[in-house]
């Protein structure tokens, strides 16, 4: 991911000799592409940038938090714990909500959004419990241009096996509140939204 200033890059599945994996994120000078700076995490990282905050989002599906880091000291700011598989991930602008998708966990409670007490650098999560969340992993997560409708993958089989086909679509206006799914036809895993 890239802002005005920095690129950060994510190194994934650094195999130990135990067999154990980890992370690394790489952080770059824009202009120079000179490294700057890195820092370890657990297994199965995703970034996010938000465009007004000052944080680079890193979700740790293995170790189930979200860090918030200072995009200019690379330092860790805060801390969400128990976000068990957080994984793909969504933002607005400033930070102040962010979604993640819970990889590790099928139907209501596979979606979480973390959000900022009001007037503090503290965050609070909460799982997204609707009943209208698809019995399959939500797996990665998008919101639409003007910031209005969020779009939920869910890869791989539902509870009777057969692969999912479906995107969930929410409303991200005010309360998380869910819109409708849509047959995509195909078992979808990444997501990404393209201007015409």
């Amino acid at each position: 991911v890239i802002d005005k200033d920095f690129i950060f890059v994510s190194m994934m599945g650094i195999e130990e000799a135990n067999g154990d994996k980890y992370d690394v994120v790489l952080k770059y000078d824009r202009k120079n592409l000179n490294l700057l700076d890195q820092m370890r995490f657990s297994f199965d990282v995703h970034l996010g940038i938000p465009q007004n905050s000052p944080y680079l989002l890193v979700p740790e599906q293995t170790a189930g938090r979200l860090n918030f880091i200072d995009k200019n000291t690379f330092k860790v700011v805060t801390t969400v714990e128990d976000l068990p598989g957080a994984h793909g991930i969504y933002w607005n602008a400033d930070a102040s909500r962010v979604f993640l998708a819970n990889f590790t966990s099928s139907g209501p409670m596979s979606v979480y959004e973390v959000r900022q007490k009001q007037g503090t650098t503290s965050f609070e999560a909460t799982k997204v419990e609707s009943k209208d969340l698809m019995d399959a992993k939500a797996h990665n997560i998008t919101v639409d241009f003007e910031n209005q409708t969020m779009f939920v993958t869910h890869s791989g089989p539902n509870v009777d096996g057969e692969l999912n086909t479906k995107v969930s679509l929410f409303s991200t206006k005010g309360d998380l509140e869910f819109i409708k799914t849509v047959e995509t036809g195909a078992n979808p895993l990444g997501i990404l939204l393209v201007e015409k």
